[in-house]
């Protein structure tokens, strides 16, 4: 509904009309991304719990406060009853649950039903997240930061921005553990042009910390240097 009023200098009314107008509006209102927010939190802890169990069949103790932080961050638990508690830890345990029994697919479904409903940063804040779980598993386990990177990509947060979030998280001792591919921010549906054109990208990057400060890093940086000319040979020859 829209309304005009017509007034004369001294303020009093001269005229007023008033109509209304449906107008459907496209993009989220308050309560529609208030709604969604909540949403997104419970679907990154099933995203989260699925990733986690495609490398192991139970949770740490660790992983278990990860994921109840995650749902009660910014919650006063001072403030919630003791009925309110229980109630949260036994819905807490039927999402832990059911992600449990999740396959690839439905993982991927899952990534894509998010993508509707989240903003870029709550994204990548939601693969930091998931990142943080896998790395509490020893070794960190190739096939959780696949398919973690596969939902990225579906995210619209490519390959190279994976490659800094992934280094952001995982400690430089522990890159060490992690697919070559993965760090060099390939996959395996690209392409040979697209991997010669991704090898030189990781080349430029690891390149340059090769005369680093920290010895890891240097270490690191040899390491990878050494497989992107290996991966660089098999692509031309191939």
């Amino acid at each position: 509904m829209f309304r005009v009023i017509w007034t004369s200098r001294d303020g009093s009314k001269l005229a007023k009309s008033q109509d209304e107008i449906e107008y459907d509006n496209p993009n989220l209102g308050y309560l529609d991304w208030q709604e969604n927010r909540e949403l997104i939190r419970l679907q990154a802890v099933q995203l989260a719990s699925a990733l986690v169990m495609q490398s192991q069949k139970s949770f740490s103790p660790d992983q278990h406060g990860l994921l109840r932080g995650w749902l009660l961050n910014g919650i006063d638990l001072a403030k919630v009853s003791p009925k309110g508690k229980r109630t949260f830890e036994k819905s807490f345990q039927r999402l832990l649950k059911v992600s449990c029994d999740a396959g690839l697919n439905q993982i991927i479904a899952l990534g894509q039903e998010m993508e509707s409903k989240s903003t870029v940063g709550q994204r990548q804040e939601i693969v930091e997240f998931c990142l943080h779980l896998i790395c509490l598993i020893e070794p960190l386990p190739t096939t959780s930061l696949v398919t973690l990177q596969k939902i990225a990509i579906l995210w619209q947060i490519d390959t190279s921005q994976f490659s800094i979030i992934l280094e952001k998280v995982v400690s430089i001792d522990r890159l060490r553990d992690i697919d070559p591919m993965v760090l060099a921010g390939m996959t395996e549906n690209m392409s040979p042009n697209q991997v010669l054109k991704q090898l030189n990208r990781a080349y430029a990057k690891w390149n340059g910390r090769i005369t680093h400060s920290d010895k890891a890093v240097q270490r690191q940086a040899e390491d990878m240097i050494s497989w992107i000319a290996q991966a660089r040979g098999r692509t031309q020859t191939s």
